[in-house]
């Protein structure tokens, strides 16, 4: 026999508000927002670089323009490369990996600033550059998830703190150029972001997270 259903009722979205609450509870957390320092600080030093990598391969270092999408195509594949060794390593190594990481890309950063106008240094500092910043990704989710619970809120403002510091970067970058400082400045802007980011890895949160 068919019966009729009664009208569905709406159960209260208890999980919602506990996620919620868990996630609020979370931003209390100073090592959470210590690890947010370092994503910040990392991307914020590789974009402060990559923004302005094609006005100064072409106006500083000398390189031809047919060159300068090669060049990039040779970045991107070695992030491709970067991103596999890092995923391979950041779960079980994530504060070596991440410091190891942040050394390489602040020396990067600082001998293409140093050496602007060397073709083979600079190009050969921007493919380590590629290696190493936006491919310590993998190394800042695994810090974040041992930090705190990787609730909605969390993970969101995670990329939000990523969006910032691309944003900070550039920034940065444009206004020393803006003052004269040249295209090559904000090279250094980016090499200093992430000494930076090397200082947000304290000896304390290392222990406890590798704990």
């Amino acid at each position: 026999m068919y019966r009729r259903r009664g009208p569905a009722i709406p159960r209260p979205a208890r999980s919602t508000q506990v996620d919620l609450a868990s996630g609020l509870a979370d931003l209390r957390n100073g090592r959470l927002w210590a690890a947010y320092a370092t994503s910040g600080l990392i991307i914020g030093a590789t974009f402060a670089a990559f923004s302005y990598v094609t006005a100064i391969f072409t106006e500083v270092t000398g390189l031809a323009p047919r060159l300068i999408p090669i060049v990039l195509a040779a970045y991107e594949l070695a992030t491709v490369i970067g991103n596999l060794i890092i995923g391979r390593l950041a779960d079980r190594y994530t504060i070596p990996v991440l410091a190891i990481g942040l050394v390489i890309l602040a020396a990067a950063l600082a001998s293409f600033a140093a050496f602007p106008t060397d073709a083979a240094v600079s190009v050969a500092a921007f493919l380590v550059i590629g290696l190493t910043g936006v491919s310590l990704n993998p190394a800042m989710v695994a810090r974040v998830m041992r930090a705190a619970h990787p609730g909605p809120l969390v993970n969101s403002l995670h990329t939000s703190v990523i969006t910032a510091g691309l944003a900070l970067g550039t920034w940065l970058g444009g206004l020393a150029i803006d003052h004269g400082y040249g295209l090559a400045a904000p090279l250094w802007i980016g090499a200093g972001l992430a000494v930076l980011g090397l200082l947000s890895l304290t000896p304390r949160q290392a222990r406890e997270l590798a704990a």
